[in-house]
């Protein structure tokens, strides 16, 4: 007979070593309530652009769709494959004219649970990639300004900005690791490299790669960007530290350390 944790693994299609760790970290019910989330179809995340007129009329047509499974201004989560044709909207042509863009609706709903509307200025977005949250601040009318280690990332930058008809973006190749700063940002926004359990069910491929020896390396790139903000961080200022995990050495753990 099965343990447990080979039952769950093999009707979740979720690797051993994913179902102890969640097991052991959240219990059998949240543990469940996660391997049946990460087995279904992610919603399509969508962020209206707030500095466009209409803005809140697209976005209450939006959220009249039926099936939209979350809406709070300016955040959408629906279903994959919703059909737009009865809010009046051709979502390509939307997108393409900068009144939409796409966005996990989690990775927006942290920023503002995480109250941004207080965050000192400017922001410096640490971890950028391709900046989709630089771009929902400025969206938001904060001073923000960005750096990935990866140029090829950022390269994106000014046309997303150009496609939203937002000012440029202030943005460099820099690790987190380092902050090289010539003044103190107000926020320090760490959107930090993790093991990325809580987005499984977008990208589905990530569980079979991932092993548990990586999340050893991630813990100490983690602490290394938390420490180094620390120092650049002035009087009365604030880090942001975001990740998209669902594992508590990667997340509150790291914060008490």
């Amino acid at each position: 007979r099965p343990t447990e944790v080979v039952h769950l693994s093999r009707y979740f299609s979720c690797p051993e070593w994913i179902v102890s760790l969640w097991l052991g970290a959240y219990g059998p019910e949240a543990a469940r309530e996660l391997l049946t989330a990460q087995a279904e179809p992610a919603p399509l995340g969508l962020r209206v652009n707030r500095t466009r007129e209409g803005a809140r009329e697209l976005f209450d047509a939006l959220a009249a769709l039926p099936g939209v499974l979350w809406a709070d201004f300016p955040t959408l989560a629906v279903p994959t494959g919703a059909d737009f044709a009865p809010a009046g909207i051709n979502l390509a042509e939307a997108l393409a004219a900068g009144r939409l863009s796409r966005q996990s609706a989690a990775a927006q709903r942290i920023l503002y649970q995480l109250g941004l509307g207080d965050w000192p200025e400017p922001i410096f977005d640490a971890c950028a990639g391709r900046g989709g949250k630089a771009l929902l601040l400025a969206e938001a009318g904060k001073r923000v300004f960005a750096a990935d280690m990866h140029a090829a990332r950022l390269s994106a930058l000014p046309r997303e900005a150009a496609r939203l008809g937002l000012p440029p973006l202030p943005a460099f190749r820099a690790s987190a690791t380092r902050m090289p700063l010539a003044a103190p940002p107000g926020t320090i926004l760490l959107d930090a490299p993790c093991s990325g359990l809580g987005v499984l069910s977008r990208r589905p491929d990530s569980k079979w790669r991932r092993n548990p020896e990586d999340i050893a390396g991630l813990i100490r790139l983690q602490g290394a960007m938390l420490e180094s903000a620390y120092a650049a961080l002035p009087p009365g200022g604030r880090i942001v530290y975001v990740t998209c995990t669902v594992n508590p050495a990667e997340n509150e753990k790291a914060v008490d350390r």
